[in-house]
């Protein structure tokens, strides 16, 4: 996310008169205001908001939390503040400044979920740890939970790819701590350890062939999250060895109440998305030869940029003009189409645009939860559909979540939960980082009226090889490509826990869980060719499965002994 202040402060001027001598004007000059922002453990804060209080002029801080902000007076107050901290206002004095956050006094008592899936007042912790309520990502109403983290959480930066509507995303805790090309942190769902790998076929390396079918987390549904803790320090993440390199992220999903009945919740999601900006580019010249090196006729002539190619019939043509050079101004002449029909010869000022449709999402959730002094349970299903603003991008999710506790006796009380869910991403962006948009830069071409003409009399794409006068059309490359391929994945998930708590003693409990992640992917790609024979043409399906169970156990020991507690 981009936040853009723009704002100006200019100097005051003062005048005294006095009779007999000349007026005086003192000017209050204005400098740069630099500095940096930290929070408690000295690291630095990414995109805190740094404003000359009363005015609009403000900036955001860097990736080491460093910031600039011009057309500041000496004496200003700086007014410096991020999620979960508290604000400060510091009086400018000219001198860089360095600023450290404090935590928001009111959130000190709050009790979050440490590594080790306990609850711990946050005060309490050696490490740094920040929660996030999961309204907050239901609100933003993305695919993906982890690009709604974007500005919720200090000191953690995400990357998405240009993938589509569940293009990947990348989450860094405090920077890279490794070389590789992997810096992410793990995901722990109730317990359940996940990867954030990328479903594609190339990762985020972005190649010449690969494919974005988004992240695993992609599969599950934010209503569900009662909170998203994210665990920045070396020993928050100490038990999940070095999976836990990077940090955690621990997510805990939501689970009925003892003794509140039965309750219903039912909550629909949209929202749209609208291609709107396009690099700015020029619509008085038409697209040409290249010029002083193209011999357009093989006759030793060299066309020049004033002048229209002409076809056999000595008619103005746009068939083979197409290239690095400019054609004749604009005038609204008749002239030959790319696929041999007659047309004005005038700009299509929006044809980048042109190609792009509204896109929608949608989510429906319902659940159902309660519980008595003994027995609770939550239960819901989800179901979300995406289109994106690129044709036959489409994102379709099922989700489903039962969860339950019951307590055996006064000191064994036992937890399960099954979380399923089936998603079928389709026809993710190929050809990632390079999806520049070959013919609609030049705006002689009409998207719109190509658009569905891909096909040849024989069926396959349209080529030249073939005959095909639309073999002609300029940015084929890309919007023919949308039709010929037709890739789809169907992902299935099922995430069964299982939990035994027993006490032991007043200040000694023992806690053995168990649970397991099935991930089955299934390809299905379909691809059109050229000509009668569907040259190039293929039909692939491909599968795997992966599949990753833990069993654990651990004690829990907490005594007062005189005034001192101690616990483990």
């Amino acid at each position: 996310m981009l936040l853009f202040l723009m704002g100006a402060s200019t100097g005051a001027a003062y005048a005294v008169a006095n009779p007999g001598v000349a007026d005086v004007k003192i000017t209050q000059q204005t400098g740069t205001c630099t500095g940096i922002v930290k929070d408690a453990t000295g690291e630095g804060v990414i995109g805190a908001s740094v404003v000359v209080k009363g005015t609009t002029n403000g900036t955001i801080t860097g990736l080491d939390g460093d910031f600039s902000l011009s057309n500041v007076k000496e004496g200003d107050i700086i007014v410096i503040s991020f999620v979960g901290y508290a604000t400060q206002e510091i009086k400018w004095t000219g001198k860089p400044l360095d600023v450290l956050l404090k935590d928001d006094t009111q959130l000190l008592g709050e009790v979050v979920v440490t590594a080790l899936g306990l609850k711990r007042e946050e005060k309490a912790l050696g490490y740094a740890v920040t929660e996030v309520r999961g309204d907050e990502l239901k609100a933003a109403n993305t695919i993906s939970p982890v690009t709604a983290l974007q500005g919720k959480v200090a000191g953690v930066e995400i990357s998405s790819s240009d993938g589509g509507i569940f293009g990947a995303a990348k989450i860094q805790i405090r920077g890279a701590s490794t070389m590789g090309n992997n810096n992410q942190p793990i995901y722990v769902v109730d317990g359940v350890i996940l990867d954030n790998n990328v479903s594609g076929n190339d990762d985020l390396n972005w190649g010449s062939n690969s494919s974005d079918y988004g992240n695993e987390l992609k599969n599950l549904n934010p209503d569900d999250f009662e909170t998203v803790s994210v665990l920045k320090g070396a020993a928050a993440t100490a038990l999940y060895g070095s999976r836990g390199l990077n940090g955690a992220v621990v997510i805990t999903t939501k689970s009925g109440k003892g003794g509140s009945g039965l309750g219903i919740s039912f909550s629909q999601t949209f929202g749209i998305d609208h291609a709107y900006k396009t690099p700015d580019i020029q619509t008085v010249y038409g697209d040409g030869p290249y010029v002083g090196r193209y011999d357009a006729d093989g006759d030793g002539n060299i066309w020049q940029p004033t002048q229209f190619q002409v076809n056999s019939a000595g008619q103005h043509t746009l068939i083979g003009t197409w290239g690095t050079g400019f054609g004749p101004k604009y005038d609204g002449s008749q002239i030959e189409n790319y696929d041999g029909t007659m047309t004005t010869y005038s700009p299509h000022k929006n044809n980048m645009l042109d190609m792009y449709q509204i896109g929608f999402n949608t989510n429906t959730n319902l659940a159902i939860h309660g519980g008595n002094d003994k027995t609770t349970f939550y239960a819901s299903m989800s179901y979300k559909h995406a289109e994106s603003t690129t044709p036959n991008n489409t994102f379709e999710r099922y989700s489903f979540l039962v969860k339950a506790t019951h307590k055996l006796n006064d000191w064994v009380d036992v937890a399960a939960s099954v979380n399923f869910s089936n998603s079928t991403p389709r026809n993710a962006a190929r050809n990632i980082g390079e999806n520049f948009v070959n013919g609609t830069w030049t705006p002689n071409y009409d998207p719109q009226y190509f658009r569905n003409k891909y096909l040849g009399e024989h069926g396959g794409v349209a080529s030249t090889d073939y005959g095909d006068i639309y073999g002609n059309v300029p940015g084929k490359t890309y919007w023919f490509e949308i039709d010929k391929y037709d890739y789809r994945q169907k992902e299935t998930v099922v995430r069964p826990t299982f939990e035994v708590n027993m006490k032991i003693t007043d200040w000694l409990k023992f806690k053995a869980d168990a649970n397991m992640n099935y991930y089955y992917n299934r390809g299905d790609n379909k691809e059109l060719g050229t000509g009668y024979a569907n040259d190039g043409g293929y039909y692939k399906i491909w599968q795997n499965t992966k599949e990753q169970t833990t069993f654990g156990g651990s004690f829990t020991w907490n005594k007062t002994i005189k005034d001192y507690y101690i616990g483990g």
